[in-house]
């Protein structure tokens, strides 16, 4: 029993480790997205594209820190990047209404819990194919 005490309290670091990369990652990758669409502007598809890639690879960043529980923690990721677009976007109160920003933030909320936890399970899927073939 106290083994398995031990083992639980050392994964803690190791997963807010791999939740503070994912989210320095998310943080890079979401400014170069909007310099990019300054700079450029790209079509809606491009776009929902690149936020899409932006949600997955650094949920797969995180995924490659994790041993186990990839997919909880993908999902705490994707609800810690609402913070990082709420800082982002303007949704500030004078804009929207309060009903309105609810909503676009729980559209965030889902597609960021959803695309970390697959990029996490991706990881995931590629470290344990990598285990096979060393073995």
């Amino acid at each position: 029993m106290h083994e398995d005490l031990r083992a639980s309290t050392a994964t803690i670091p190791r997963t807010l480790v791999a939740l503070g990369v994912g989210l320095l990652l998310f943080v890079v990758l979401s400014s170069l997205r909007i310099r990019w669409q300054y700079l450029a502007p790209q079509s809606a598809a491009v776009e929902a594209a690149l936020t899409l890639l932006m949600y997955l690879v650094s949920g797969f960043a995180t995924g490659l820190f994790l041993t186990r529980a990839r997919m909880l923690t993908g999902s705490a990721l994707g609800l810690l990047t609402v913070a990082v677009v709420w800082l982002e976007l303007p949704l500030r109160t004078g804009e929207l209404r309060v009903t309105d920003m609810a909503v676009a933030l729980l559209a965030f909320a889902a597609l960021g819990t959803v695309a970390c936890a697959a990029g996490c399970a991706a990881a995931g899927f590629v470290r344990a194919g990598r285990a096979r073939v060393t073995r």
